[in-house]
């Protein structure tokens, strides 16, 4: 969802060091820098999400292969 971005990018900058890694003795700025990025960055990622239907298809695919696998999952016992 739209409202998820802004969250999603925060954590991912906060936590991702590989992403953006600040120098030792600047470290302590990490979660400071990443609240601007992400709220500087949020907008043009929610155009981009609302340009492909509201969100990331990752989550549509894999709420569908969760459905398929609990489907064969009741195959599989009602043939035991």
């Amino acid at each position: 969802m739209l409202h998820d971005v802004l969250p999603f990018l925060f954590n991912l900058l906060q936590i991702q060091y590989d992403i953006i890694r600040l120098p030792r003795l600047f470290r302590f700025l990490q979660i400071p820098f990443a609240k601007l990025i992400s709220v500087l960055r949020a907008p043009k990622s929610k155009e981009g999400y609302a340009s492909i239907g509201g969100g990331s298809p990752l989550r549509k695919i894999t709420n569908e292969q969760l459905s398929r696998l609990m489907h064969l999952k009741c195959l599989l016992k009602l043939r035991i």
